[in-house]
């Protein structure tokens, strides 16, 4: 309701486990975000890490919401980012006109929950949010989240669902425009032969 031109599907999909047999990569499944949660490691086989790489490739976020005392899945995380090439950087070592930071909301520090500051980090399609950012998009339990907290959070979600579907629609453009060939490449020779012709 906070920002109704970014409205999404009313149900959210589940999606199957990376490396199922039968399942769709998920490149194919056209989600800009996958939301991932808990505490324990992540650890993907060969086969679940090529999918993840693929559906980063094509544009896609994959969203990881950690509490701070996860370390497991926090580690997890940052080794999956390291070994895509792309670590994970602190956002506020990224531009200060960074979407996330700037788009809708504008953002000059993060929100904190129960004293504690929201951390992001953000690295080649990973957005690493520590702090449980989602506890606080709705009501808790015990009622003590004042509605600023709750507002200025559900405001930082915003602006990661904003910047994941800008990112997969921009990319699947660029990829449009760049179709992979998949004709052989010509030899050197006949390289040079087609430079010469006018």
């Amino acid at each position: 309701a906070l920002y109704p031109s970014l409205q999404g599907a009313d149900l959210i999909g589940q999606v199957p486990f990376l490396g199922a047999e039968k399942s769709l990569p998920l490149a194919a499944l056209g989600y800009d975000l996958l939301y991932f949660t808990g505490r324990q490691a992540l650890y993907l086989n060969d086969r679940e890490f090529e999918a993840l790489k693929n559906y980063l490739e094509t544009g896609g976020i994959l969203l990881v919401d950690a509490a701070t005392d996860a370390i497991e899945l926090i580690e997890s995380i940052m080794a999956i980012a390291q070994q895509l090439g792309t670590p994970l950087e602190d956002i506020k070592r990224l531009s200060r006109n960074h979407p996330l930071r700037t788009q809708p909301f504008l953002f000059a520090a993060l929100p904190s929950l129960n004293q504690q500051p929201i951390q992001l980090g953000y690295g080649g399609g990973i957005i690493l949010v520590v702090g449980n950012l989602s506890a606080a998009w709705g009501l808790d339990d015990k009622l003590l989240l004042p509605r600023e907290t709750i507002r200025t959070a559900q405001e930082l979600g915003i602006n990661l669902l904003h910047f994941a579907w800008r990112k997969r629609q921009l990319t699947q453009l660029l990829r449009a425009d760049n179709p992979v060939s998949t004709v052989a490449k010509p030899s050197v020779k006949q390289a040079i032969f087609d430079k010469l012709q006018f």
